[in-house]
């Protein structure tokens, strides 16, 4: 298995990173992470519904962030229950090239089963944007099965879940093999693992976490280092425990990632 200095070589896309100071918290970032030739999925969260210049604003700063260091790829946000001015602010974001979106129903505190939140992941289909949304089901009842009618109902937008369901990612190997025998299964979903894979790669259920994953389908599989509660090395030693090749690491650590956003 490969050291860490020896991956640290390989081109990263940590797709899961809060920046929640935006150039502070990138500076900081970086900082911890000279040695690695990385792009970063930098996230902003539009935390309250009704605060639009607030929420334009904290947009503006992710994406001029990402015309100065085009390490960051910027992940803006906007809150469903702000209805058609969500939908407007996602134009122009659309407008700006942001290729991905970050809802969190925890944080937003919005409940997924809302129309509103239908509306903007249908729209952002339409616009081609991917939506990453928070699949960490230990604070909300259903979460994970409200999430997986969310993707069945809005087949053609693109969506990352992020944490892979946390304490519960084992009902996303059923998905796998529901996607790999039902042809009306929808092909729409994409998994990182920031955060669980830190939790379960040392535990009993690693060789759990590992068959989901597998199951799943690795080509579905992003990497995620959930900065700050995280760290890059601290993902990539998690990620060294499982039993991986170097090929199938590198899908995980970058060339997914690339594939999904369409980067050069």
């Amino acid at each position: 298995m490969n050291s860490i200095a020896q991956i640290y070589r390989d081109s990263i896309i940590d797709i899961h990173a809060h920046l929640w100071d935006i150039d502070k918290s990138a500076d900081e970032y970086f900082s911890k992470n000279k040695k690695l030739n990385i792009k970063i999925g930098g996230i902003v969260i539009v935390n309250r519904p009704g605060d639009l210049n607030n929420s334009r604003a904290k947009n503006d700063a992710v994406i001029r962030l990402s015309k100065i260091n085009n390490n960051v790829i910027p992940i803006c946000s906007v809150h469903p229950y702000d209805g058609d001015s969500a939908l407007i602010e996602l134009r122009r974001l659309k407008n700006l090239e942001v290729k991905i979106i970050k809802l969190h129903p925890i944080t937003q505190e919005f409940d997924i089963d809302d129309e509103r939140v239908s509306k903007i992941v249908e729209e952002a289909g339409t616009l081609g944007m991917v939506v990453l949304i928070d699949a960490y089901t230990f604070f909300q009842k259903n979460n994970l099965e409200k999430l997986i009618y969310l993707a069945l109902r809005n087949r053609n937008t693109k969506f990352i879940l992020a944490h892979m369901g946390g304490p519960e990612f084992l009902k996303f190997g059923f998905l796998g093999f529901l996607r790999s025998t039902n042809s009306w299964f929808p092909d729409n979903m994409w998994f990182d693992i920031s955060g669980t894979l830190i939790i379960f790669a040392s535990s009993p259920y690693k060789d759990e976490l590992e068959w989901t994953m597998r199951t799943i389908g690795l080509k579905r599989i992003l990497f995620g280092s959930d900065f700050p509660q995280f760290s890059v090395e601290q993902t990539i030693k998690a990620l060294n425990k499982l039993n991986l090749t170097k090929s199938e690491r590198k899908l995980i650590l970058y060339s997914n990632a690339k594939r999904l956003l369409q980067l050069q």
